[in-house]
């Protein structure tokens, strides 16, 4: 199947509605007793369809991250899965699913997954978690370098008359 354009992609999304974002399973494991004073973070997301129709498709969306303080297993696990639903114009193809959960999806799902991280960590007695918003997104270019600032000039009112 030859991959979706980006232009066809974005029309197909212009009529994509989100109608329901919820915890679907969430997962804590503390393995250790004591409390490392640093611990290295692992992060990884998975995502599939649960179903779909010719007006929506159902995804499971699972973020998992293991904390790792020089053990030979993690200190921690945490998993959280989110329930997504979004109304389609169109059923949704494979590319379209491609596409849609590395952009889109995870625009909506990583706040939500950045709180339950933040928010299991400090209840399991670490440091509190941060998620950062740029583990999953795609490396950019470089940025073109800004052209000079041009000055302005000054605007003058109306001349004073004596």
């Amino acid at each position: 199947m030859p991959d979706l354009s980006p232009e066809a992609f974005n029309a197909w999304l212009a009529g994509v509605s989100l109608k329901d974002l919820s915890v679907w399973r969430s997962i804590t494991e503390r393995h250790q007793a004591e409390l490392p004073s640093k611990h290295e973070m692992r992060i990884g997301d998975l995502a599939e369809i649960r179903s779909a129709t010719e007006t929506e498709v159902e995804i499971l969306h699972t973020y998992a991250c293991e904390l790792w303080a020089g053990h030979e297993t993690p200190v921690a696990q945490l998993e959280v899965t989110f329930r997504v639903v979004y109304g389609t114009p169109s059923k949704i193809t494979d590319d379209a699913f491609e596409q849609l959960k590395r952009k889109t999806l995870r625009l909506n799902t990583i706040p939500f997954a950045r709180e339950f991280l933040r928010d299991a960590t400090s209840r399991m007695g670490f440091a509190p978690a941060l998620l950062p918003l740029s583990v999953f997104s795609p490396p950019s270019r470089s940025p073109e370098p800004e052209p000079p600032a041009r000055k302005r000039k000054a605007k003058r009112g109306p001349k004073a008359t004596s």
